[in-house]
This record gives structure tokens, C-alpha cells and sequence, in this order.
């Protein structure tokens, strides 16, 4: 793609999701920012918008607005911020367990739970795309679901920084019914949970997001 600059438009909506009220920033005297669109110009590669196939910043920046991880990280946080998961913990030194939120669905309607999260995990580790970032895995021994809301992870040893490999895109939870096992899925076809969802994609040159409203939003 060398150069070429992608384009990305953020279209924005006056509801916010499941608040019912409307958005009116500080920035903008109290007014509503319906019909308002942010548009940010970068010269970033995009390698792919398959969580398994990036592990880059020109991919991420979008797939954060796209995508759920089970918890997040804001800005300075060293504690995480649940995203998907209701609640995340250690049950103990190599055991990590995830709750998730209820009634979380991705932008086509099919249902996330704990098979989809499973089956994110064990997918980017099958695939190991060269480009991707399967490899913070490997303190990963096993990733199994308990139930339709419970996911466990079990580690090869005491690794207190998983949950931060937990929040990064790469990890983030893909639709079964979408994404194969054994590949990266093309750019312009993928499917997220995330506030934002793709509207157009044309590689290299522009990126168009569109708010959504959606239990999964932030």
C-alpha cells in the first residue's frame, strides 16, 4: 500500500447507545453533534482488520472502535476496565476467569458467548498469522467455556500482565459464524460488537464508520 493515505470517517449519531440523550460535547457549545463526522487522514499501513491478522497501529486504531476485548485499559489505567466481560479475575496464580455482560450481540445479531470467545483465543493461535500477534498467547496453556457466560483461562505459569494481552485488538472476540478457523478473514468482510461499524471499506484509500446502537457500546 506504501504511502497511500487511508482516510477513516466516523459518522456520528445524536443518541448515545442506550442512554437515550443526546451527545452534546463541551467542544461544541452544548450543541448536538448529529450529522457531525470526524475525519482523520494517516498515512499508517493497514495490514488487516481480522483481529488474528494484525498486530499494527494503522489496523488497531479502527479495530478499537470495532471490536470488543473482554476488558480494556484506559489511558494511565494498570487495572482493567471490563469491556465484554462483566468481571475478570484471578481465581488463582494460573488461572484467569471472565464473566461476560449479558445480552451482547455483534452488528448481524448472532449472540456472543463464551464458545465465541474460545473460539477468538484458539483461532489466532491455529492461524498464527505472520502479520498477527498470536504469539503473547504463549503464556496460554488452555482457554475453555463454562457455561454460555463463562470463559476460563488457564496459564503455563504465574503471569500477572495476561489481562493486558487480553485488551489488546488482536485478542478481540469474533463471530464463529463469519470468521474461518484457518484463515484471515478479507478486510472488507469482517463483523463486529464494537460502537462502531464498518459502513465501507475501500483498502488504501478510505474507511467509513457509522455509530451504532448496541449493548456493546462503551
Amino acid at each position: 500500500m506504501g504511502a497511500i493515505a487511508v482516510l477513516a470517517i466516523l459518522a456520528l449519531v445524536a443518541v448515545a447507545c442506550g442512554g437515550g440523550t443526546k451527545d452534546k460535547g463541551s467542544g461544541n457549545n452544548g450543541k448536538s453533534n448529529a450529522g457531525k463526522q470526524i475525519v482523520v487522514g494517516t498515512t499508517d499501513k493497514v495490514v488487516s482488520y481480522d483481529p488474528a491478522g494484525s498486530f499494527d497501529e494503522g489496523s488497531w486504531v479502527p479495530m478499537w472502535n470495532m471490536y470488543q476485548t473482554l476488558v480494556l485499559f484506559p489511558p494511565g489505567a494498570t487495572t482493567p476496565t471490563p469491556d465484554a466481560a462483566q468481571a475478570c479475575s484471578f481465581a488463582d496464580p494460573t488461572h484467569y476467569q471472565c464473566t461476560l455482560k449479558p445480552n451482547q450481540k455483534f452488528w448481524n445479531g448472532d449472540v456472543i458467548d463464551a464458545a465465541a470467545v474460545v473460539y477468538s483465543f484458539t483461532r489466532n493461535i491455529k492461524i498464527a498469522a505472520p502479520a498477527g500477534a498470536s504469539s503473547l498467547l504463549t503464556a496460554m496453556k488452555s482457554v475453555v467455556a463454562e457455561g454460555t457466560d463463562k470463559v476460563v483461562f488457564t496459564l503455563k505459569e504465574p503471569f500477572t500482565a495476561f489481562p493486558f494481552i487480553l485488551a489488546d485488538p488482536s485478542n478481540a472476540i469474533v463471530d464463529p459464524k463469519v470468521f474461518p478457523a484457518n484463515k484471515v478473514l478479507d478486510s472488507t468482510k469482517v463483523v463486529g460488537s464494537g460502537p462502531y461499524q464498518m459502513a465501507t471499506y475501500k483498502p488504501g484509500q478510505q474507511l467509513v464508520l457509522k455509530r451504532i446502537p448496541t449493548t456493546a457500546a462503551r
